[in-house]
């Protein structure tokens, strides 16, 4: 699976050792009692630290929703395409892992669209070209290319490339009565088309310069490196401009744009939805609920989606700013549908506005149990202690992946028949318990997943189970000082992993994950090694929390940490 949702992929793999574990000998050798949810400590990365491997020389796919923002940006136009299909990341992912590579649908994807907006765009062409009074077509359509090439390749044109695309531009300027005169606007239809589709347009280049065993981006590609972190785009005007005056070749120019860009709208608007990917909630779209059940959810998830993004944007950008109120602030915003299904009261002057309420004493706090997470991470019918448990593992403490099942368990129709019967969360994991060897998966995921039995699979709060049974959300947990021993339910889990750092140390790590496209929680897999190095305990990621920290901990100094690391910047390996 090449994209960093991991959590839906070790929820899978945790559910499959719940069907079959006892057929097969469980996931692991390890007992229960080896298995537990964490250790006593203050952070899920102290203790030594390792140092982050070379991030190599590499070409970088844009993400699908990368490519329309691009082509959106470069052509100056209100929207890009909505319809790229192919690659081996889902759209709903955290970030585009950097080995992802061009298929034959996403190549047909391209395409199509570079076909569809050079046309749309085609009757602009004279007015962007803007030829001057007697300069010659070819002259004209030289300049625009090189003028258009820097903002879509994200850097200058070399003498081949120019050379290149004016042979495109001849080519399309051909006109259909060969007596009748060159196709100006054609030819340069042709270009752009051209260029919507070029590896240099759908590639990041992070390959430096010189040959050396490590090198530095170079001025153009930390321009582009800043601009898809903070705009999910291609650099804007003062980027490129600070590329080609030699400033982002400095640190001091770096943290010039770092300090621009944070102030944006459209960069505010960018993390939001980033951390939103990061909760997981846009998976809420691949996981509809059952309609006899929960009639009318399905028609509402783009509510609830919004409702989690504007909880998000009101922390980060009207709040605090603290990574920290992510899992602490109990508002949630509702429109008029939302109020109704929730149970919230509705004071918004039309049903479609979106209003903060607060939730009653002890129902909500943060992201953890915003309606769109709570959803996203439940299965179509029932709330899932596993799903959940290993949402929290991995995205929340960033704790150490599940090992991998055994091939084949969910062929094992006894234990699947036996886990199917028992009625509640809570009885599915005290069944659990009884197969051998199982707590080898399960007694690091359970005991995080029944914190949040408190709430359906849409979301709602609740205080009796499916049989009627009263909730209990009390887990037994050893992860931190102020999680250990019978954690009484989300709340106190909350503030508990905020108070011991543990909270900011795995916010530290998935932002940067994401930012150098790599999972970090998974460590990463080199050109030449057999078996991924490990990278859960960096120390590049413990020295940003540090500073971050110091700094006032709001996601503005994480992400400016991030930004001004080393390692964003060098690059080893190969030759360019």
């Amino acid at each position: 699976m090449k994209c960093s949702s991991t959590w839906l992929a070790r929820y899978a793999r945790g559910l499959a050792c719940s069907l079959a574990v006892a057929a097969l000998g469980g996931c692991s050798g390890k007992s229960d009692a080896e298995e537990t949810p964490g250790s006593a400590s203050t952070g899920p990365f102290d203790g030594p630290c390792q140092d982050l491997p070379p991030i190599p020389r590499r070409l970088w796919l844009l993400s699908n929703q990368q490519y329309s923002n691009a082509v959106r940006d470069v052509l100056n136009v209100n929207a890009g395409p909505t319809n790229i299909t192919g690659g081996s990341t889902s759209d709903y992912a955290f970030f585009s892992k950097d080995d992802v590579r061009v298929d034959a649908p996403l190549a047909n994807s391209y395409a199509g669209a570079a076909a569809a907006f050079a046309a749309q765009i085609a009757p602009q062409i004279p007015a962007l070209a803007a030829c001057t009074t007697g300069e010659a077509p070819a002259d004209c359509a030289q300049r625009f290319i090189k003028s258009f090439a820097r903002r879509a390749y994200r850097r200058p044109l070399d003498d081949g490339e120019v050379t290149n695309l004016m042979a495109v531009y001849t080519a399309g300027s051909q006109p259909q009565d060969p007596m009748g005169p060159a196709d100006f606007a054609g030819g340069l239809q042709l270009v752009i088309e051209a260029m919507l589709q070029a590896p240099s347009f759908v590639y990041r280049s992070e390959l430096g310069s010189g040959n050396g065993a490590t090198v530095s981006l170079t001025p153009y590609e930390v321009a582009t490196q800043l601009a898809f972190l903070f705009l999910n785009s291609v650099p804007d005007q003062a980027l490129l401009d600070a590329a080609e005056n030699g400033r982002l070749a400095t640190q001091d120019g770096i943290a010039e744009q770092v300090d621009r860009l944070l102030a944006l709208p459209k960069a505010q608007d960018n993390v939001t939805h980033i951390v939103l990917d990061w909760f997981g909630t846009r998976q809420l779209k691949l996981n509809p609920k059952d309609m006899t059940m929960f009639p009318g959810f399905n028609d509402m998830m783009d509510d609830v989606i919004h409702s989690a993004e504007l909880f998000i944007g009101d922390v980060l950008w009207s709040g605090s700013g603290h990574t920290s109120d992510l899992l602490l602030s109990p508002r949630v915003f509702v429109n008029k549908n939302m109020a109704d299904m929730y149970g919230f009261p509705f004071t918004g002057a039309s049903p479609t506005d979106f209003v903060a309420v607060e939730a009653p004493a002890g129902q909500r706090i943060g992201m953890l149990t915003q309606p769109g997470m709570i959803a996203a991470a439940s299965n179509a019918t029932t709330t899932s202690v596993v799903h959940r448990g290993l949402f929290i593992r991995s995205e929340v403490i960033c704790a150490a992946p599940t090992p991998e099942p055994p091939p084949g368990l969910l062929q094992q129709p006894n234990v699947v028949a036996a886990h199917d019967a028992a009625p509640t969360e809570r009885d599915k994991v005290a069944l659990r318990k009884t197969f051998p060897g199982c707590g080898g998966c399960h007694g690091g995921i359970d005991g995080y997943g029944i914190l949040l039995e408190n709430y359906d699979p849409i979301g709602r709060f609740r205080t009796v189970t499916e049989d009627g049974s009263p909730v209990d959300p009390s887990s037994t947990l050893t992860l931190s000082p102020h999680v250990t021993g019978t954690v009484p339910g989300p709340q106190a889990f909350a503030q508990g992993i905020v108070e011991d750092d543990v909270f900011s140390t795995c916010a530290s790590r998935k932002l940067t994950s994401y930012a150098i496209g790599w999972d970090l929680g998974l460590g990463v897999l080199l050109a030449g090694q057999s078996a991924p190095i490990q990278t859960d305990k960096t120390c590049a990621v413990r020295d940003i929390k540090e500073r971050t920290e110091q700094a006032g901990g709001t996601i503005n100094a994480l992400l400016r940490e991030i930004a001004m690391a080393g390692f964003m910047r060098t690059r080893a390996g190969g030759q360019q």
